[in-house]
């Protein structure tokens, strides 16, 4: 069985599911709580390691584990460097997306959009 560990500020959307599934044959796809991701400016490089290991203790690591890993660049660090170093674990990756902007007009006013795009998981 192969777990995927969405570990992000964001819901996947169906493409990302299916590339996970199709691509990295996954079955079955746990999310963190978005609330557990944001992580106090005034935390030391300490305190953020401490928040790393909470997350990760929350996980049933083995060899067949994945993480997406995309959250504020202190923990992203902190939570690649364990799982790299301490856990062998080099199934992890980020999303890459194709970012457009979209203008239209609405009610006399001029809205712009970001549409993104999932193009690939791309590794650490």
């Amino acid at each position: 069985m192969t777990t995927v560990y969405n570990i992000t500020n964001h819901e996947l959307t169906q493409e990302q599911i299916q590339e996970l599934k199709e691509k990295y044959k996954a079955n079955n796809i746990i999310s963190f709580d978005k609330q557990q991701l944001n992580v106090n400016p005034n935390f030391s490089k300490s305190s953020v390691y401490d928040m790393a290991y909470k997350i990760l203790s929350k996980c049933h690591i083995d060899e067949n584990s994945i993480f997406i890993i995309q959250c504020e660049y202190g923990l992203t660090y902190a939570l690649i460097d364990i799982l790299k170093n301490q856990y062998g674990i080099n199934k992890i990756f980020h999303a890459t997306s194709k970012r457009d902007v979209v203008e239209y007009r609405q009610n006399n006013r001029i809205i712009k959009q970001t549409v993104f795009k999932h193009i690939q998981f791309r590794e650490y």
